[in-house]
């Protein structure tokens, strides 16, 4: 079955927290948490980093849209 975990969450909560645990991700450079919450993280990381690698003022501002923290 494809798609992403729940993580007993409602889906804003699960949106909020995931892009708090990918800001915290992306400024500490390392968290710790469940598993099943890492390989969401992870997931969500890794989209982040591969549009901010694309550098143009669309994925730029993608990723500041996911981003909590502006400085990150």
């Amino acid at each position: 079955m494809a798609g992403s975990r729940k993580l007993g969450r409602t889906s804003d909560h699960r949106k909020a927290m995931l892009r708090g645990m990918v800001t915290l991700l992306l400024e500490k450079g390392k968290i710790v948490t469940t598993v099943a919450r890492a390989k969401e993280v992870r997931s969500a990381a890794e989209k982040m980093i591969t549009l901010g690698k694309a550098g143009t003022l669309h994925t730029k501002r993608q990723v500041y849209g996911y981003i909590t923290k502006e400085d990150v």
